[in-house]
């Protein structure tokens, strides 16, 4: 199978702020570059910030390598000689973009025949939701980390001012006339044939593909367009190794390949990259290794390499992978990398990403770095604080008198959020918040209650339970009674916000979800605007306003909240503010010395408190 990869690189000033000077890189290169064997090349793509490079197609991984090598290192040398830096990430971190002014890498696969373009497209598709969880490569935008791992990929690439990204769309489930007809039918009313085809491109994975630069004519493969550009050209070669395996792989499918419906997988790793959490119903049928309710996208990602072992194999592409295996292991990808330096080292932030782009491609010492991962720079030890934070309200579960039916639940939560691989633990505990639903749906008929319970039981992976089925139908007929009451703005909120992780359609909330947007306008306590910022981010509803007016009136305090009854109350906030992309070390300095703090759990009281805190810190600890 032919193979060729198309990187679109960011041109930058050593402040990482894009710079409009592609042109003064082209002159440099060498005219046979610029039509590099009369296939690939370097070139300016739409605007003269984004540096393209294109290789031919290679028989080979191999050849695909000495390609990209030759490439990168031949335009990372005359960025250089220019003045110029070159960064590999699916958008400027610093600077609001230009529509389509953001960063992919395309692979392209062979697909001679229509009958292979409609088996690759719907064959591959189904794994979108796996290749963004490894691949995210865009979490920091505007000068903040953004909600998303891949800013690029989200549904309001655009963050703040909510335009959505022309170029990434969920694939659609192709019939041969579609294939045959050479653009989707939804297109019809573009003028020209060009222009239908050109807007059936944009999407994961695509046949409709762009005319050749040099021979005018279609070219004849499947285009992957989901991935966020990547620095590291073993990461590269490990995701076309799984592609091709894939393509292996759907000979034995055929023409029997189900229709599955992946959307909601695919913006759960878009939104979260490994750490995301996948459904099953719909495809433990067809794909063995989802073999339970909701499966960590890690540990989906590990069984999916060991279910395409063997056409690995066959194609001999076992060290291509390696880098590939070891982000699974470590459960990062270079989302979280970015995360980790942005975060705790900020200076070396830009500096990094530069080296990580242009650096390192001497073919020899780059033979002796691609068995290892590119994805992290250091090993890092488990938060000792955390840990005990943990290991005390597992154990206060088991041994505190009559704990109720709140605690059990948050501590679930907090638990299954900060060290799931504790689930084992909370077995028993499970099973009691089970036995608490009513035969209504209900858990003592108490919304707040029954809320908990439903996101206790998808965090835990319980979905296919008949209590959580009962719960959500029960939440979603509260929500649909419009019993939206002034007083219980928090407690709508969050109902909202569980109701909508579970996967209730946006359109059949949106007259409470309305609702919701109008009262963040009015005068509220900050804890009830952090649930209403909590519950309309997640609806797509641009709250950096609400976020501006919390964030000054607790800061000023070092996040202690004068005339706060304990500690929880900052920690909620911290939490509910983290789903903007919004971090600051001093909560989380503060918030650490409090958990330090905590005495010995005496009840029901003191196990939520120190739950609470602990789940606010869950993101500050999870690789």
């Amino acid at each position: 199978m032919s193979h060729g990869v198309e990187q679109e690189i960011q041109v930058v000033n050593e402040e990482g702020l894009l710079v409009y000077k592609v042109k003064d890189i082209l002159e440099k290169i060498p005219k046979e570059y610029i039509s590099y064997k009369n296939c690939g090349g370097i070139y300016q793509d739409v605007y003269d910030s984004q540096l393209e490079i294109g290789t031919s197609a290679c028989r080979t991984l191999e050849g695909l390598q000495d390609e990209l090598l030759e490439l990168r290192g031949l335009v990372a040398e005359k960025a250089e000689k220019s003045g110029l830096y070159l960064i590999a990430t699916g958008g400027n971190p610093f600077l609001l973009p230009n529509v389509g002014e953001l960063f992919a890498e395309q692979h392209h696969l062979d697909a001679g025949t229509n009958e292979d373009k409609l088996r690759l497209n719907n064959f591959l598709r189904i794994f979108s939701p796996e290749f963004f969880a490894l691949s995210v490569n865009s979490p920091v935008s505007q000068g903040r980390v953004a909600r998303w791992k891949s800013f690029r990929a989200s549904t309001k690439s655009m963050d703040v001012v909510n335009r959505v990204n022309p170029n990434i769309k969920p694939t659609p489930y192709l019939s041969m006339e579609d294939v045959e007809r050479g653009y989707l039918h939804e297109f019809e009313y573009e003028k020209n044939y060009d222009e239908r085809r050109k807007k059936s491109r944009y999407y994961d994975f695509s046949p409709f593909t762009k005319k050749d630069r040099y021979t005018g004519v279609y070219k004849p493969t499947i285009e992957v367009r989901l991935f966020d550009a990547q620095p590291s050209i073993p990461v590269t070669l490990g995701y076309g190794a799984i592609l091709e395996a894939l393509a292996e792989k759907s000979r034995s499918f055929d023409k029997n390949i189900p229709n599955i419906e992946i959307t909601y997988n695919r913006d759960a790793a878009i939104e979260k990259g490994l750490q995301a959490r996948f459904m099953a119903e719909q495809l433990r049928d067809y794909l063995p290794y989802y073999n339970e309710g909701v499966i960590h996208a890690y540990a989906i990602a590990g069984v999916f390499l060991e279910w395409l072992e063997p056409e690995i194999k066959e194609l001999g592409y076992e060290k291509f992978v390696e880098p590939i295996k070891r982000m699974i292991k470590e459960r990062r990808n270079m989302a979280d990398w970015q995360l980790h330096v942005y975060t705790k080292k900020r200076k070396d932030y830009i500096p990094s990403l530069i080296e990580k782009t242009m650096k390192n491609f001497d073919k020899e010492v780059f033979e002796r770095k691609i068995e290892i991962s590119l994805v992290s720079e250091e090993e890092e030890k488990e938060d000792p604080v955390i840990k005990k934070g943990i290991s005390s309200i597992i154990y206060a579960l088991d041994h505190v008198h009559e704990v109720d039916t709140r605690a059990i639940a948050n501590t679930v939560i907090t638990v299954m959020e900060v060290s799931p691989e504790d689930k084992k633990k909370l077995e028993g505990h499970i099973k009691k918040l089970k036995n608490s639903v009513l035969i209504d749906g209900s858990v003592n008929n108490d919304t707040y209650l029954t809320a908990c319970f439903a996101e206790a039981m998808l965090v835990s992976g319980e979905t296919l339970e008949p209590e959580f089925e009962k719960s959500v139908k029960w939440l979603l007929g509260y929500a649909e009674k419009n019993t939206l009451w002034s007083s219980q703005i928090w407690l709508n909120s969050y109902i909202l916000g569980v109701l909508k992780r579970v996967g209730v359609s946006e359109e059949i909330l949106k007259n409470q979800v309305e609702w919701v947007k109008n009262k963040s306008k009015e005068e509220v306590d900050l804890w009830v605007l952090a649930y209403m910022v909590d519950t309309l981010t997640l609806f797509g509803v641009n709250m950096e306003q609400a976020v501006s007016s919390i964030v000054p009136q607790i800061d000023k305090n070092h996040w202690h909240i004068e005339g706060a009854e304990d500690d929880t109350i900052t920690a909620l906030i911290y939490r509910l503010l983290r789903s903007t992309g919004y971090r600051n070390p001093d909560a989380v300095k503060y918030l650490r010395d409090q958990l330090k703090k905590q005495e010995k759990i005496v009840n029901s009281k003191s196990l939520y408190n120190i739950s609470l805190i602990l789940r606010s810190l869950s993101q500050e600890v999870v690789k």
